[in-house]
Formats: C-alpha cells, sequence, structure tokens
C-alpha cells in the first residue's frame, strides 16, 4: 500500500488466495493488482522493483529452489531493475541459541500477545535449519489460543550470493538490517541484499 499511495503500480504476489483476500480486505487500492503465484512460479509481467522480505526465502525448502527464485526474478526485472531480499542472517551465531521474541498489538479491539521461540535443528552446507513456533495469546490470559509451527531455511549469503551471481544479478548492496546497518557475519541479525539487474540486460519473454 506504502508504494500505491506514492504513485507506484503495484502487483502483490501470495501464493494463497486466502492471504490475497485477506490483505486485499486490510489494504485495498485502485493501483494494487492482486495476483495468485509463488516464490518459483510468479506470475507474468514485468517490475521495476522486487520485494522478497519477512523472511519469505525461508521457506524454501530445497536448494534448487533458491536458484529458481533469482532466476525467475531476474526474467521479470526490467533493465537496471532491483531485487531487494531480506531474511535472518543464517551465518549470525544467534541463531544456534534457543530465542524468544514478544510482541504486543491490538487487533479488532483486541490485545493481542504474539509469542516467537526459535529452536535450532541443524546446520548444514547452505543454510541453518531453525523451528519457528508462534503461540497467540489474548492479553492476560494462562494458554495460548492456537500455536504454529513452522520449519525456516535461513539460507547462508554466500549461497544467496552464488545464486544471484548465476542468475546474472549484481549484487549492490548488502546490509545487516532494513536501516542499512552494517553487515556483520556473525552478529547481524537479518541478511538484507539489493540485486540490480544490467542495464543491457535483454528481458526473457514471461510465460
Amino acid at each position: 500500500r506504502f508504494f500505491a499511495d506514492a504513485g507506484a503500480d503495484v502487483t502483490a504476489v501470495d501464493i494463497s488466495p486466502a492471504m490475497l483476500n485477506a490483505a486485499r480486505a486490510l489494504r485495498n487500492h485502485p493501483a494494487i493488482q492482486w495476483r495468485e503465484g509463488s516464490m518459483t512460479d510468479p506470475p507474468a509481467g514485468t517490475w521495476d522493483l522486487i520485494l522478497c522480505l519477512g523472511n519469505s526465502l525461508a521457506l524454501l525448502r530445497r536448494r534448487a529452489e533458491v536458484l529458481q527464485f533469482f532466476t525467475e526474478c531476474a526474467k521479470r526485472l526490467t533493465p537496471g531493475g532491483a531485487l531487494l531480499i531480506q531474511l535472518l542472517n543464517g551465518a549470525g551465531t544467534q541463531w544456534r541459541e534457543p530465542r524468544t521474541r514478544e510482541v504486543q498489538a491490538t487487533l479488532g479491539g483486541r490485545n493481542i500477545v504474539m509469542r516467537k521461540h526459535w529452536t535450532f535443528l541443524r546446520s548444514g552446507d547452505d543454510c541453518l535449519e531453525v523451528r519457528l513456533s508462534v503461540e497467540r495469546f489474548e492479553k492476560g490470559a494462562d494458554c495460548a489460543a492456537d500455536r504454529m509451527d513452522t520449519l525456516l531455511n535461513l539460507w547462508y549469503p554466500a549461497y544467496l550470493q552464488s545464486c544471484g551471481t548465476q542468475a546474472e544479478l549484481v549484487l549492490e548492496h548488502q546490509w545487516g538490517g532494513m536501516r542499512e546497518e552494517p553487515y556483520d557475519a556473525a552478529e547481524s541479525t537479518d541478511c538484507v541484499m539489493l540485486w540490480r539487474q544490467t542495464p543491457s540486460k535483454n528481458l526473457a519473454t514471461a510465460p
């Protein structure tokens, strides 16, 4: 919605029709198109900017899917266009220890507490595997109203760099957070990368 309010034409993509409907109900705008698709099979079209934030890449389970993501983005970026990705920094030492974070919010007039637990599972060649457990509480309640467990692959920045390079994108910046904090492999919580399509790149014909 931020980009639409600023005058951009926006395409919002999700694999789940239910999530698209929920997002449309909250953030609808005449300049937003709501399209069904995935990170490895996005809808046809070309864009000046592609955003993949909020640890979406960590939901990809196989190495080939990560490379396919970069390849599909490269096909759909206009010459000189940018790809911005953000996920938790798999190279960071903090994700090898249990972590808990609590967030409070007001939804529909109700006070909600979201408690997130990260549990280290194993360190692979290209990613760190962790389990994210999210519990939702009504404020003041002793028992969680519901709980969701998700397996995340925190892909190492070195592997992401390899995939982006294979897709013939150029890594322009790498930060340790969305405020452009310097990236530190061991200490940064996040890994944020800004990739650029070469200005002379010929666009592939989108399916």
